[in-house]
């Protein structure tokens, strides 16, 4: 019986321990996240975000981050940018961030997926009161495919004009394609694709020695 006591107690206090350590880890995380706030619709369609706001101390500043790699905007993509602690660092210094998701390439365009990014830049402006910064004072940030249409937004920025517009005051990108007609051993006319989406089978099929890739084709 007393065995039984003291089991007992040693498994309550582990989990108090347990429970502890939990707000504790929960505690020093340096955002709240909001899951899939929907920013848009096109077609029927909910264009989502995930948005970080810090716990601390807030700079007056945001980011929008394009989620996309293949441009593809997966759950996945997000998942890669919380590995890379990218909310945590931006947070911690005070930027609220929001990643936007701006579909993928089986579904939209290139062209389609820079107008959700703009769309995108509106919303997060029309709700810089509540989430308490300057929308003056807002970035755009991508990597890869998420850079590529980031760029496309640069170039284009301010020319979507509204109340607000989709201007930014900053952009940032990490290793995006840039010179699609020259991509790497792809051969690609930008004439005949908008979507850009056979690069994958372009690719696979460029690696494939002569006779797998003659099979390849009989498949197709």
């Amino acid at each position: 019986m007393n065995f039984q006591r003291v089991i007992h107690r040693a498994f309550l206090l582990g989990c108090l321990s347990v429970a502890s350590g939990i707000s504790a880890a929960r505690a020093e995380e340096p955002y709240r996240r909001q899951i899939n706030v929907v920013y848009g619709e096109t077609h029927g369609v909910g264009l989502v975000a995930d948005i970080f706001t810090p716990t601390g101390a807030k700079n007056g500043a945001a980011i929008v981050e394009v989620t996309s790699g293949g441009w593809s905007s997966s759950r996945g993509k997000l998942d890669d940018l919380e590995k890379a602690r990218v909310f945590d660092i931006l947070c911690s210094r005070g930027y609220t961030l929001f990643a936007i998701r701006p579909g993928s390439i089986s579904k939209f365009s290139a062209a389609e997926m820079v107008a959700h990014v703009e769309q995108g830049i509106q919303w997060v402006k029309v709700h810089a009161r509540e989430y308490d910064f300057d929308p003056d004072r807002m970035g755009l940030m991508g990597a890869s495919a998420g850079g590529h249409l980031a760029s496309l937004v640069a170039v284009r920025n301010g020319r979507v004009t509204g109340n607000p517009d989709a201007s930014v005051a900053a952009v940032g990108v990490f290793f995006p394609p840039t010179d699609l007609i020259q991509y790497g051993i792809i051969k690609l006319d930008p004439r005949s694709d908008n979507r850009l989406g056979k690069f994958g089978q372009a690719h696979v099929r460029a690696r494939l020695p002569g006779r797998r890739r003659r099979a390849q084709r009989r498949r197709d």
